[in-house]
């Protein structure tokens, strides 16, 4: 899984902020056909945590500024063992909707 750390989302100051920030709903423009968008929400879910949960911390990001990648050095603490939030976590109703659709839409 790749977390995203942002200096400009100052909520996210631990790995366990970054997770809340990643499941919580955004709001996304999807289009359809040629034309055509809809705008819906997008949720990311864990649904199982491995006994080893290996996460990338994406360090660097696209600067239209200087027209190429620069570095993100905000400081994201961590301990050696991360407690993950049931709000994180895929529930009942997202197996169900994953057995129906490989991409979940909800039209806002």
């Amino acid at each position: 899984m790749a977390l995203i750390v942002l200096d400009q989302r100052e909520q996210i100051h631990t790995v366990k902020n970054a997770l809340q920030y990643i499941s919580a709903p955004s709001s996304v423009q999807v289009p359809t056909r040629p034309g055509v968008i809809i705008d819906a929400n997008q949720q990311v879910h864990i649904k199982a945590v491995p006994p080893v949960f290996v996460l990338h911390m994406k360090r660097f990001l696209y600067d239209a500024k200087v027209n190429g990648m620069a570095n993100i050095g905000k400081q994201v603490s961590f301990g050696p063992e991360l407690e993950i939030s049931p709000e994180t976590m895929a529930g009942a109703e997202d197996s169900a909707l994953e057995r129906h659709a490989d991409t979940r839409w909800c039209r806002t």
